[in-house]
């Protein structure tokens, strides 16, 4: 583990904790900053989580169905791009 690039948060009932947990160790602490893992976000307010990814997830998706709409593709081939490019995405973020 990279302790410098490490970064640590509480979460739940814990988001707002001065507390530390290996003091030793020097991590960064987060407060309410919101923090990047995987191409997800996270926020130590966790009503906030599905706002922060689902709204630009859905643009994403948006986007990327404009660019396929142009092109005249059977009901097969609006299936195959459904199924490849836009479901994956989804179920990542699930």
């Amino acid at each position: 583990m990279n302790i410098d690039k490490t970064k640590a948060a509480w979460l739940g009932s814990k988001s707002n904790s001065t507390a530390t947990m290996c003091s030793g160790r020097k991590l960064n602490w987060l407060t309410n900053e919101p923090f990047v893992v995987l191409g997800i976000t996270f926020s130590t307010d966790l009503y906030k989580i599905p706002n922060l990814n689902y709204n630009k997830k859905k643009l994403e998706e948006i986007k990327l169905l404009d660019c396929w709409s142009w092109r005249h593709l059977s009901i097969q081939g609006k299936i195959q791009i459904i199924k490849s490019l836009l479901v994956p995405k989804i179920v990542h973020l699930l």
